[in-house]
């Protein structure tokens, strides 16, 4: 590993820190340096904080991903609509933020579905434009 000033600078260490980040972390992180900016771009790192909302849904993560990387990537999609999705629901909730962490914060199929739709067709309204 290569500290320079303090900071971790090799691109697999950095990897293995982000991949344990969420989506405010990650991306404060990408603004310290043009390296780490470059680390936290990396699309593997978006698909893992999307998709940790995901596990209970039956979506293949396969056929997930295939689409995803057609319409942007991941952190396209997670900028358009996971976060506004989580934001309304939470915002929406009778429940608090704390309730909704109690249950794992897990997306239904329904929901997922949903998020997928409202991304796909955002790319082709512009496609059009």
């Amino acid at each position: 590993m290569t500290i320079n000033r303090g900071i971790v600078d090799n691109m697999d260490e950095l990897h293995e820190i982000f991949k344990h980040l969420d989506a405010v972390s990650l991306a404060v992180a990408s603004c310290v340096s043009r390296r780490w900016h470059q680390a936290a771009m990396e699309d593997n790192l978006w698909e893992m904080v999307c998709t940790k909302h995901w596990p209970a849904s039956g979506i293949s993560i396969v056929r997930l991903r295939s689409v995803v990387n057609v319409l942007g990537g991941f952190r396209r999609l997670y900028v358009q609509w996971v976060h506004p999705f989580l934001r309304h629901a939470i915002a929406s909730s009778p429940c608090s933020e704390t309730d909704l962490k109690k249950d794992n914060g897990f997306w239904s199929e329904n929901q997922v579905q949903l998020s997928m739709s409202l991304f796909a067709i955002e790319y082709y309204g512009r496609l059009g434009s």
